[in-house]
């Protein structure tokens, strides 16, 4: 008898992709850190939970960003990293 047919599905999957933001939850600083390498094209936004841009600086240094965040009222918000491949969302704490 042959061996039973291997199920189908997805191999090799690329955990190198995603962010990661900390400290949650932030007082002073949100650092904003690329898990996929450097991008040239890259751009984040910090919203509040009505959809309002927040005109935050951040400096950025590689692989990190580092958002101030000092001058936020205390509350939800969250982070939007767009680069030339991928958006992604994360939610962040401001105390």
């Amino acid at each position: 008898n042959p061996p039973p047919p291997k199920p189908a599905g997805i191999t090799g999957v690329n955990n190198n992709s995603g962010i990661n933001i900390y400290p949650n939850p932030a007082h002073e600083k949100l650092i904003i850190e690329n898990k996929g390498g450097i991008s040239s094209e890259e751009t984040i936004t910090i919203y509040n939970t009505l959809g309002q841009a927040m005109h935050v600086p951040v400096n950025k240094s590689g692989q990190k960003n580092e958002a101030d965040i000092s001058k936020l009222p205390n509350g939800m918000y969250y982070v939007q990293y767009r680069n030339s491949n991928e958006q992604m969302n994360a939610k962040f704490l401001k105390e």
